[in-house]
């Protein structure tokens, strides 16, 4: 009886009770400030290339110091931590099943490239040029928006591994599959398709770039990180290791092979059929008695296009032109009354255009120019030229054409006689 008592007079601890707070500081501890650092690539790329708050390279900054600071932060944590489910005990492994989820994103599109028209890789140049400032039809602009599309996507798989305590198909589906497919076919809709059209079946295909990634990521600790690997010897896990570098290098190879044999040649034939299209004609109505003062001024209108075209992968650009040189005579009776001249740096463009809402009449107005000639004459033959008099106009203008690839140096003649010159 005594002993009875004694052991009843310890009494037994309560349960701690629940307080959101801490829970809130337990989480934020072992998972929220991880998976802060690992998304700093998908915040930069939104951030600077979709919303435009800063240049991107500018974002890459934090990610950067965001990777020197992982390191750090998982060696205090697997220092501190008592949980052995925290996610800086496991980060190598979840590193390394990313890898080819992240690469399944664009191998699932392959077959859908030759079958609808998908190219995964187009925003590829982008990345790319954002971060160098290399040309946008460069091959090493492809392999370095490669390399940054590969850690956005393994920085949103490892995300999944860091968030998520149960790698369920269920939780990876409706997290890669809905949430984020969702979110990505809105503001790559919305913020990154400028002069491009998002018919449903683009959509679809994004749907199925993440269900792939999403059956991927669940695959890889479900599957083989629990059956194949462990009853695997050194031979099958060398093959195991080696098919996961095969399909994280797939995407990049077969974009590169597909610039090189068909992007490039489609390319230079869609630039060269725009370059043919352009046309440069007199504006009717457009010439013009200026005055006659100290010399007789004329004025006339030249308009250029259309400049509107689709390159390689159906976005509408327009035909850029540099270096414009205008030179022409105003002539009456066969008697040269006029020269003229115009130069002109750049034509307005719709390429600069970078929100999809903006870009339409932007391009509207470009299609066609107008190039303004001024032209000057002895004062004589003005005293002589009423506004009624009908006069022959001939140019001559020089410009270097710039499509989406190729540059060309054209010129343009034209003559128009008996035109009606307006009074001034």
């Amino acid at each position: 009886m005594t002993a009875i008592l004694e052991r009843n007079e310890t009494p037994t601890p309560l349960p701690r009770p629940p307080s959101i707070v801490g829970d809130f500081r337990q989480w934020l501890l072992e998972r929220g400030v991880l998976a802060v650092l690992i998304g700093t690539p998908i915040v930069a790329i939104i951030g600077g290339i979709f919303y435009r708050v800063m240049p991107y390279p500018f974002l890459l900054c934090a990610v950067l110091a965001a990777f020197v600071i992982l390191p750090i932060w998982t060696t205090w944590r697997r220092r501190v931590s008592t949980n052995p489910a925290e996610p800086a005990h496991h980060l190598n492994r979840y590193a390394l099943w990313a890898l080819p989820a992240a690469a399944m994103f664009s191998v699932v599109r392959i077959p859908l490239h030759f079958m609808i028209g998908i190219i995964y890789w187009h925003p590829w140049y982008d990345f790319g040029n954002a971060l160098t400032n290399t040309p946008l039809d460069s091959q090493s602009t492809l392999l370095v928006g490669g390399l940054l599309n590969l850690i956005q996507g393994w920085a949103m798989g490892l995300g999944f591994y860091i968030l998520f305590k149960r790698f369920s198909l269920m939780n990876v589906l409706c997290y890669i599959a809905v949430w984020i497919s969702a979110l990505y076919s809105y503001d790559f809709a919305a913020y990154s398709r400028v002069g491009l059209q998002s018919p449903p079946y683009w959509h679809a295909s994004m749907a199925w770039a993440h269900f792939g990634m999403a059956i991927t990521l669940w695959f890889m600790p479900n599957v083989v990180a629990k059956r194949f690997w462990p009853r695997f010897g050194m031979p099958g896990r060398v093959g195991v290791i080696a098919v996961g570098a095969l399909i994280v290098l797939i995407p990049s190879v077969f974009a590169q092979w597909r610039a090189v044999t068909w992007q490039f040649p489609k390319e230079a034939a869609i630039d060269n059929a725009a370059f043919a299209r352009a046309n440069l004609a007199l504006v009717p109505g457009s010439t013009t008695l200026v005055s006659t003062t100290t010399d007789t001024r004329y004025s006339f209108t030249l308009r250029m296009g259309p400049r509107d075209y689709h390159n390689w992968f159906k976005q509408q650009r327009s035909l850029d032109a540099h270096g414009i040189e205008v030179t022409g005579q105003l002539s009456r009776n066969g008697q040269i009354i006029a020269w003229c001249n115009a130069s002109v740096a750049d034509l307005p463009s719709a390429n600069f255009v970078t929100l999809p809402e903006k870009f339409a009449p932007v391009m509207k107005a470009v299609t066609y120019t107008n190039i303004p000639v001024t032209c000057q004459g002895p004062q004589a033959t003005g005293q002589a030229t009423t506004g009624s008099s009908r006069i022959d106009v001939n140019w001559t203008a020089r410009m270097t054409l710039v499509g989406g690839q190729e540059v060309r140096d054209r010129t343009f003649t034209g003559q128009q006689s008996s035109v009606q010159l307006n009074g001034s």
